[in-house]
C-alpha cells in the first residue's frame, strides 16, 4: 500500500531552532532604543509573524506616529540588532530531538522541508550545518504574503512536489498552525496545547517522537 504521507515540513523558529527568543529581544531593544517598552505577553503574538506585522503590534506600544519611510528604517535595525544576537549560533544549538527526528523521517522515505516565513532562514540553517536535510527550502524571499496566509506552506509543498493533502507541518505559532491548516495539510503543534488547539495534534517537543507514531497519532492509516 502507498504511503499516504509524502513530506514532513517544518517551520524553523521555534520548531527546528529557538530564534523566537532572539526576535524577541530585538524587538525589545528596538523598543528602548526609541524610549518605549513592549509587554512579555506580546512574545506569543509576534511568533510566526512577518517583520512588518510584528512592527506594526510593537509600535502599538510607542507614542507618536510613525511614517512609512521610519517603518522601513525600524524593521531594517530590527533585523541587524537580530542578525547580531543569533551571530554565534552554530551546529549543534538544534532544539532537543530535532536532528534525530529528521534522520528517522529521512530513513523512512519522508520527503523534508522547510517553511518559514523568516528572510534569514537559509543562513541559520547553514550556520546550523543541517541544509542538507532537506529536499527544499521556502523562506520570506520566496514568498509577498506572511502568515497566516498559506503560501509559505504551498511554496513548500510544490517544491517537494506534494499535494497538501499528502504532507504535515510541524508548527509552534497560532498563525503557522492557520496558515497551514488554509493549505490543506496535516498540523502537529509544538508547544502549548491550549494556544495550539486548531493543530490537529500537540506535541511537547520531537524528543524520542517516531515519524509512523504522529502518523498514526492523526488518524493516517
Amino acid at each position: 500500500m502507498q504511503q499516504k504521507i509524502e513530506a514532513f515540513i517544518f517551520d524553523l523558529d521555534g520548531v527546528i531552532v529557538d530564534t523566537a527568543v532572539y526576535h524577541f529581544d530585538s524587538w525589545k531593544q528596538l523598543a528602548a532604543l526609541h524610549n518605549f517598552e513592549i509587554p512579555e505577553s506580546l512574545h506569543e503574538d509576534l511568533k510566526g509573524l512577518g517583520r512588518m506585522e510584528s512592527l506594526d503590534k510593537v509600535l502599538v506600544y510607542k507614542n507618536g506616529d510613525t511614517s512609512q519611510k521610519e517603518m522601513v528604517e525600524l524593521a531594517r535595525v530590527k533585523n541587524d540588532m537580530y542578525l547580531d544576537n543569533i551571530s554565534h549560533i552554530s551546529e549543534g544549538d538544534t532544539l532537543p530531538g530535532v536532528i534525530e527526528f529528521l534522520q528517522k523521517a529521512k530513513s523512512a522515505g519522508l520527503k523534508l522541508a522547510v517553511g518559514s516565513g523568516s528572510k534569514n532562514a537559509r543562513p541559520i540553517l547553514k550556520r546550523l550545518g543541517i541544509t542538507g536535510m532537506f529536499d527544499a527550502i521556502c523562506d520570506g524571499t520566496d514568498i509577498t504574503m506572511s502568515k497566516p496566509d498559506p503560501e509559505i506552506f504551498q511554496c513548500a509543498c510544490k517544491a517537494v512536489s506534494v499535494e497538501p493533502s499528502r504532507a504535515i507541518v510541524f508548527e509552534d505559532a497560532t498563525s503557522g498552525v492557520e496558515a497551514a491548516k488554509a493549505c490543506g495539510t496535516y498540523t502537529v503543534g509544538l508547544g502549548d496545547p491550549e494556544i495550539l488547539n486548531k493543530a490537529d495534534i500537540v506535541l511537547d517537543s520531537l524528543i524520542d517522537v517516531e515519524p509512523n507514531d504522529v502518523i498514526k497519532q492523526l488518524g493516517i492509516k
